[in-house]
């Protein structure tokens, strides 16, 4: 039928002959040599073949009309009944769709479980276009977890096929994703090279936000990677910010903060970081600007505002701003000394899931340990807390450790433990434990 003329498919129609309404609806739906794109002829004509006999195609394409809104008004739950009817008749697409609108939605209540039962089915029954479709669903089901337990071993196998197999939109789609998986080590090993490769085809490939969004992504493995590429970060994340990605704004005030890949430019990055915390109220922008006033950073040191900042993040219970107020108690910067406020701070992150606050906390608690401040002389405990940081690579913890062995002080005098501990601390940059390293071989000369 598809081989006849205009004319000729147009005649048989107009004669009752359904296969030829079926294809004339084709046409119409888009477009055909003459005849031009009539989405409501194609529509009316679908609805009849569907209504008028047991064609599971044209019952399919007016499921599909109905759902999309072509050459009518859209009615899913419609489109659920045309869909159920061609689905129990052995069509394949159709219990695609009927996994789609149960997935989303849309015409029946959400039902992840019934959503894969269809798609189980259509990866069973379905050619390859339906097997690439159902396992594109089924990956991100497993994924997010919905109506199966999260598997992102499983996700990441069914999205390799696609990135293979599917089509335009879900290779960019399931890329990005495989991105994600290697970026934040779901399912497998971190690898930011194999990242990078994910969001570089996306950023070549994608739509404009898939693009700006992967684009991001790419500059970031660039910058975190093992062997950073600073230039290459920058490049995207300029590119990015030129597009409107604010996340990038953060990253570029990162750069200059930190001098990666380019001259440290701390007013610079003060921009970036303002902008980026007004606009999208990133509490790590906020962080950052305290930071530059706490050091005095292009600005005059300013103990209140950056206290400002460290209470917006500790108030939202950002690890980050409560490290730096329990270091503003103990140390008496823009606030009176206060001991006891700097220990509630510091216990705060003794729960932290990130080692390094939990290691800041056991040294400056272990610190008023040492020191009998806020409480009592307890050399025992100030061992157990700094053997405890220096474990978690706190190398200042280290240079304690040695002075404790040094003076005996809450153990047995031990030198050679006490250089031990020395060195240790300044061969990781503790400028006290060098100095004190060098006192011990002038003691020992003696």
């Amino acid at each position: 039928m598809n081989k006849q003329t205009d004319e000729e498919v147009i005649r048989l129609a107009n004669e009752g002959n359904y296969d030829a309404m079926y294809e004339l609806a084709r046409r119409y739906l888009h477009g055909y040599i003459e005849i031009k794109v009539d989405k409501e002829k194609a529509f009316e004509l679908y609805e009849k073949v569907a209504l008028e006999t047991d064609n599971v195609d044209a019952k399919y394409m007016y499921g599909y009309c109905l759902y999309n809104a072509l050459g009518t008004r859209k009615d899913d739950s419609k489109a659920v009944e045309v869909f159920k009817d061609a689905a129990s008749r052995g069509d394949v697409s159709s219990k695609y769709m009927l996994g789609i609108m149960h997935y989303y939605g849309r015409g029946v209540e959400k039902n992840y479980e019934e959503a894969k039962r269809y798609f189980d089915e259509t990866l069973a029954e379905g050619n390859e276009k339906h097997k690439t479709d159902a396992k594109y669903m089924l990956g991100l089901m497993y994924y997010n977890g919905r109506g199966v337990e999260l598997n992102y071993e499983k996700a990441k196998d069914l999205f390799e096929i696609t990135t293979i197999n599917g089509s335009d939109r879900q290779k960019n789609e399931t890329s990005y994703l495989l991105g994600l998986m290697y970026y934040n080590a779901r399912g497998v090993k971190k690898d930011y090279q194999k990242a990078a490769k994910y969001f570089e085809y996306v950023s070549n490939n994608g739509n404009d936000k898939q693009r700006r969004d992967a684009e991001y992504m790419l500059g970031l493995c660039n910058y975190y990677s093992s062997t950073p590429n600073y230039e290459k970060a920058i490049e995207c994340f300029e590119n990015c910010y030129k597009r409107g990605n604010l996340e990038s704004c953060y990253m570029l005030g990162l750069v200059n903060f930190y001098g990666n890949g380019k001259i440290e430019d701390f007013s610079r990055a003060k921009d970036y970081f303002e902008e980026s915390f007004e606009k999208t109220g990133d509490l790590s922008a906020a962080y950052m600007l305290g930071i530059i006033y706490y050091n005095g950073r292009s600005v005059e040191q300013d103990y209140a505002k950056a206290k400002e900042y460290f209470d917006m993040c500790a108030n939202n219970n950002k690890q980050n701003g409560i490290s730096m107020l329990g270091q503003m108690y103990y140390n008496g910067n823009g606030v009176p000394k206060d001991y006891m406020k700097a220990r509630e701070y510091f216990n705060n992150l003794l729960t932290s899931q990130k080692s390094s606050y939990v290691a800041i906390a056991k040294f400056f608690l272990g610190l008023m340990s040492y020191n009998g401040e806020g409480t009592g002389v307890n050399y025992e405990e100030a061992r157990k807390l700094f053997e405890e940081a220096a474990a978690l690579n706190y190398y200042e913890a280290d240079y304690y450790l040695g002075k404790l062995y040094y003076w005996a002080d809450g153990v047995s005098e031990d030198k050679d433990k006490a250089r031990y501990y020395f060195e240790l601390a300044a061969n990781n940059g503790v400028n006290s434990a060098k100095k004190a390293l060098t006192e011990y071989y002038q003691v020992a000369q003696e």
